[in-house]
C-alpha cells in the first residue's frame, strides 16, 4: 500500500496500460506538480517494480505499507531501505517472505514501525519480491527468503531504465 498525504485536489488524473510493453502508469497535477507513476512486473528480475516521478525536484513523499489478510504476519526491517513480511498461512504448512526494497534519486528514507517513509525524494523506485517454502505438493522445505533475496541481488547496480528496458525485451 502506498499512502500519500494532501492528495486532494488532484487534475488531470489519467491511467494508462501500455499492452506491448506491459506496463501500466498513472499520472495527474496536484499543486502545480506533475506526477507519474509507472508498474510493471519484472520476470528477468522476479519483482514487482513501481517508479515514481515528479517535473519537480524533491516533490516525492509517502509511506510505503506491507501487509497480508494472514493474521500471523510481521514486518521487519532487513536495512536501512528494505523491510521483509513474514507470512505463516494459519493451520497449514506454508509460509513466505516478501522483500520491498526502495531506491531514491534525493530525499530521505527512514522505516518506521515496519513502513518504509520517502521525504523529499526526486525519483523514488520500490522493488517487490516474494517467496515460499513450497517445492511441490510433497516438499514445503525451501527456504522462503532465498527467492526474495535472490531477486533483490538480480536489481542491484542496475538503474530503474536498465530494468524496465530488460522487462520490455
Amino acid at each position: 500500500n502506498l499512502q500519500f498525504a494532501n492528495t486532494t485536489g488532484a487534475t488531470n488524473y489519467r491511467r494508462e496500460l501500455d499492452i506491448s510493453n506491459a506496463v501500466a502508469s498513472t499520472s495527474y497535477s496536484l499543486n502545480g506538480i506533475n506526477y507519474k507513476r509507472e508498474y510493471f512486473v519484472s520476470a528477468p528480475n522476479q519483482a514487482v517494480v513501481i517508479n515514481l516521478t515528479a517535473n519537480k525536484k524533491a516533490s516525492i513523499s509517502f509511506e510505503a505499507v506491507l501487509s497480508s489478510s494472514h493474521k500471523g504476519y510481521t514486518i521487519t526491517k532487513l536495512n536501512n531501505n528494505t523491510v521483509i513480511l513474514s507470512v505463516q498461512v494459519r493451520n497449514g504448512a506454508l509460509h513466505g517472505k516478501s522483500c520491498m526494497q526502495v531506491k531514491t534519486k534525493g530525499g530521505i528514507v527512514s522505516i518506521n514501525n515496519g513502513q518504509l517513509r520517502i521525504n523529499n525524494a526526486d525519483e523514488a523506485t520500490l522493488y517487490l519480491t516474494a517467496g515460499t517454502n513450497y517445492k511441490n505438493y510433497k516438499d514445503v522445505s525451501a527456504d522462503a527468503s532465498l527467492s526474495c533475496v535472490s531477486a533483490l541481488k538480480s536489481l542491484q547496480g542496475k538503474v530503474y531504465t536498465q530494468i524496465k528496458t530488460a522487462h520490455i525485451n
